[in-house]
């Protein structure tokens, strides 16, 4: 794994960082998306120097690590000591995932089905980290964020899959295509892809958040594409691969779209249309306008003026 590889997972890391910041409505989304390219990198290091079958520069695990502990620094400085302190959980289960718990134990990465839900549960953790820089936290909407990255990576990892079943076959590994077959992992991710899109485009269409949140659905139209490409070319998954971790960007185009709706964002509910200014008849026999906020008392009836 190289500087370029590196970059490009530290983009991804931001890019899913940055598009659960603007739905859960994070502060400051910029710093959340910095913080989780900093920390997912260095997550990623520690994977492949502890995998035996990685291969990477044991230089880039200084290297990382210090880009991690100064965006921490950087935290605590603004004061977000939190999240910073949140970070820990990813390298944290990395180790989990490359190493045995116990010393005749499996991997999490070797264990049938796995894979893909450790890596999407980790990732949903992204969301986690963005709702501590919100200013009102909303549970349920943390909630639903989580659960729909969820099944986003869940989809994506176990397609990433497909480019290395001879060899997952070969060493045992019990990924979604080695176990599914071929045909049948593909209907299973078509079907969590199509389904997964269905709520967030539901609320959008009831009003309950934004209509520009329809553009995250985006993903789900690449991803769709890619497991219809990986059918059709079976034995060379790979550059489809390349394209499904390159979605991620999808994500960040979409938020910065929807962060520029200035017109639309962080508006959650239907809009409400205000009664229209009543005419009020004064003494002197003028028309004026009365509203709610600045209304005109009139005498009470009988009284003497």
């Amino acid at each position: 794994m190289g500087a370029k590889a590196l970059v490009a997972i530290a983009g991804a890391g931001g890019s899913i960082a940055y598009a659960s910041a603007i739905l859960v409505r994070a502060s400051e989304p910029l710093l959340v998306a910095l913080l989780a390219a900093a920390v997912t990198m260095f997550s990623y290091v520690v994977d492949r120097t502890l995998d035996p079958t990685g291969f990477i520069d044991r230089r880039w695990l200084g290297a990382t690590a210090m880009s991690w502990l100064a965006m921490a620094l950087v935290l605590a400085a603004k004061g977000h000591p939190l999240p910073a302190l949140f970070t820990v959980v990813f390298p944290l289960s990395v180790l989990l995932y490359v190493a045995p718990i116990l010393p005749r134990a499996r991997r999490v990465k070797d264990l049938p089905f796995t894979k893909p839900l450790y890596v999407a549960f980790m990732w949903a953790q992204l969301v986690v980290l963005a709702s501590l820089f919100a200013s009102e936290l909303s549970p349920w909407l943390v909630l639903a964020t989580a659960t729909w990255l969820f099944v986003k990576v869940t989809v994506n990892a176990a397609a990433c899959d497909f480019k290395d079943v001879r060899e997952d076959r070969a060493r045992g590994v019990g990924s979604w295509p080695v176990l599914l077959g071929w045909r049948r992992a593909l209907h299973v991710l078509h079907a969590l892809n199509f389904l997964g899109a269905l709520p967030l485009l539901f609320a959008c269409a009831a009003g309950l958040v934004p209509r520009s949140f329809a553009l995250f659905e985006l993903l789900a139209v690449h991803y769709a594409v890619c497991l219809l490409v990986i059918g059709r070319v079976r034995a060379s998954a790979k550059p489809v691969a390349l394209a499904l971790d390159a979605g991620t960007f999808v994500l960040v185009v979409s938020a910065v779209t929807m962060r520029a709706d200035s017109s639309t964002f962080g508006r959650w509910a239907p809009r409400t249309t205000s009664a229209p200014p009543t005419r009020t008849r004064s003494c002197g026999g003028s028309s004026t306008m009365g509203d709610s906020s600045s209304p005109r008392h009139l005498p009470p009836l009988g009284s003497s003026t």
